[in-house]
C-alpha cells in the first residue's frame, strides 16, 4: 500500500483566522514550518518544500491560498 501524497495547498482556508489555518495546515501536514505574514511583508523568493506562508490581512485573515513553497 502506497503513502497518500502530500497536500500542497490549502485553498479551502482563504477567509478565516490565520492562526486558525496555520493549526490546520500544521494538522495535516506536521512536517512543514508554518509561517504567518502580514500581507504586504518583503519576504525571499526561494522556494522551500518544507513551508506553508499564510498570507493575512489586518484582521489576521488569510487573503491567500496557503501553498508548500
Amino acid at each position: 500500500m502506497s503513502a497518500m501524497p502530500m497536500k500542497t495547498s490549502w485553498p479551502e482556508l482563504v477567509g478565516i483566522n490565520g492562526d486558525e489555518a496555520a493549526s490546520v495546515i500544521k494538522s495535516d501536514e506536521p512536517s512543514l514550518e508554518v509561517v504567518v505574514l502580514l500581507g504586504g511583508t518583503p519576504v525571499s523568493m526561494d522556494f522551500v518544500f518544507e513551508r506553508v506562508r499564510v498570507w493575512v490581512d489586518s484582521d489576521r485573515i488569510v487573503i491567500r491560498v496557503p501553498r508548500v513553497g
